[in-house]
């Protein structure tokens, strides 16, 4: 089963009060699953040609909790959604694959790539649109 992991642009106020994405119109959200903010916090360090490791400091902030933790909405960091919006191709491969290598994660690279690069869409959508981007995680 895993846990449903649905990106999307938007602003604060939708995303705290946010219960489930069913009303965020397809074209501003992609549908995942089994990734938290802190998985996507290794993907950001490994943009930033960091170490990987599980940090609370990048800036994530969990804007919304529903039924005691069941489904968590996350601001992701406006820094994040630059680089990786702003980011090649070759910077794309180059870091799912690295990521797809996390032990966490542990996902093919064909995988990863395809992901990383609708996950870079999204975040186009938002710079250009001037809307943050959130995660919306359901257990």
């Amino acid at each position: 089963m895993g846990i449903l992991s649905d990106f999307f642009v938007g602003n604060d106020e939708l995303a705290k009060g946010i219960e489930d994405t069913s009303s965020i119109p397809s074209d501003d959200k992609l549908e995942a699953r089994n990734v938290m903010d802190l998985y996507l916090g290794f993907l950001y360090q490994i943009s930033e040609g960091k170490e990987t490791s599980f940090d609370n400091s990048l800036g994530f902030k969990t804007l919304n909790v529903v039924d005691g933790g069941e489904r968590i909405t996350t601001k992701i960091p406006d820094k994040f959604v630059s680089i990786l919006g702003k980011a090649n191709d070759q910077d794309i491969e180059k870091w799912s694959i690295e990521w797809a290598k996390q032990e966490e994660l542990m996902w093919p690279e064909d995988d990863a790539i395809k992901f990383v690069k609708d996950l870079r869409s999204l975040f186009q959508k938002g710079i250009s649109s001037n809307r943050s981007v959130y995660l919306w995680n359901c257990v």
